[in-house]
């Protein structure tokens, strides 16, 4: 559970500068982002989780462990739900990037970057978002690594968007 949860979620740390303010979108119990903030204590970070027990959690999870430039978005982030301006957004594994990257539309501007903590058969998702978003995202990095000690084969996958919102809803 330790290198399969906690370190994969703060080995990202090593393959790529992680922006901030960062949004965790499908948090859970809070993976990547808890991780990701203890390891980055400047880090500025929005935990957004729908359902409410996790909601609950996360928030005494935020407060117990002391944590500082930390937001919980109790809903489902959407184009239209959520607006905060963010630099970055990361995902451990929640859904196809394509619908990351629509869901992020509303929050990431002209150069921010989607981060995706991936298994190693991703390559038919980046194709998929590559053929519907054309130029208005950019795979800046594509890096497969092992998990220490372990077997575990991973992805992180890094795009950066290109165009403005508008742009990239067209492509949608």
């Amino acid at each position: 559970m330790v290198v399969k949860h906690y370190v994969d979620s703060m080995i990202v740390a090593d393959l790529c500068e992680i922006p901030s303010p960062l949004v965790d979108v499908g948090t859970g119990a809070g993976l990547p982002g808890i991780p990701l903030k203890i390891r980055l204590p400047k880090l500025k970070l929005v935990l957004a989780e729908p359902r409410p027990k996790r909601v609950e959690f996360l928030r005494e999870a935020v407060r117990e462990l002391r944590l500082e430039g930390v937001g919980v978005f109790p809903h489902k982030v959407v184009s239209r739900s959520f607006t905060q301006p963010m630099k970055g957004a990361i995902s451990r594994a929640l859904e196809p990037i394509e619908k990351t990257v629509l869901r992020t539309s509303g929050c990431l501007s002209e150069g921010g970057l989607l981060l995706f903590l991936k298994g190693p058969a991703v390559a038919p998702e980046i194709q998929a978002a590559r053929v519907r978003f054309g130029s208005a995202i950019e795979v800046v990095l594509d890096k497969s690594y092992v998990l220490p000690g372990t077997r575990f084969d991973r992805r992180l996958v890094v795009l950066r968007r290109t165009g403005d919102s508008a742009s990239l809803e067209a492509a949608a």
